[in-house]
């Protein structure tokens, strides 16, 4: 465990640097991550200290134990304090978004940032990223070819609409009927 978690740490602060991101460590044991006083009281901190427009987190359902309690603590921690913003799960099970931005311009940095993670055989999740990101495009009637990630929003007091703090959906494809008659 102790190698693994120093590579992945590397990992992410390589995927972090690419994205422009400063990633913070809180150096809590992977794979045995609850949502508990101490976890809460730390993101309490750090939202506290970075004062966000928006805190982003992993949806409730997601597949991995960790995820699921950093969910709900990051839900506890932000309070009245920051607007929560969940992302897709893997696949999009379970998920059903409320938000669309437009990742077309963003797609081939996102897939360098997911390759960075080595030790995570990341070209399974590229190839994932790249069949869901097109669906999400799609679900929101984006142009062909565009790429789109899926966010879900529950509005809580006293954060009602976060849209002004989005950037926008794909542009949209014209809807067209179709006249012809099929005999």
């Amino acid at each position: 465990p102790g190698p693994l978690a120093r590579a992945r740490r590397e990992e992410a602060a390589v995927a972090a640097d690419l994205l422009g991101a400063t990633p913070h460590f809180l150096d809590f044991p992977d794979g045995a991550l609850v949502a508990d006083a101490a976890l809460i009281a730390a993101l309490k901190t750090l939202i506290g200290d970075m004062k966000p427009d928006l805190a982003i987190t992993h949806a409730p359902n997601d597949y991995h134990g960790d995820h699921r309690a950093l969910s709900d603590s990051v839900r506890i921690a932000a309070s009245f304090a920051v607007p929560v913003l969940h992302a897709d799960t893997l696949g999009g099970t379970g998920f059903s978004p409320t938000h669309y931005v437009d990742i077309s311009g963003h797609f081939d940095l996102k897939t360098m940032a997911i390759r960075a993670h080595q030790s995570q055989d990341p070209e399974r999740f590229v190839d994932a990223a790249r069949t869901q990101n097109a669906f999400r495009a799609g679900q929101c009637n984006g142009a062909a070819g565009s790429f789109a990630e899926a966010f879900r929003f529950e509005p809580v007091f006293p954060f009602a609409d976060i849209r002004a703090l989005l950037p926008p959906a794909p542009a949209l494809r014209p809807v067209t009927v179709s006249t012809r008659t099929v005999k």
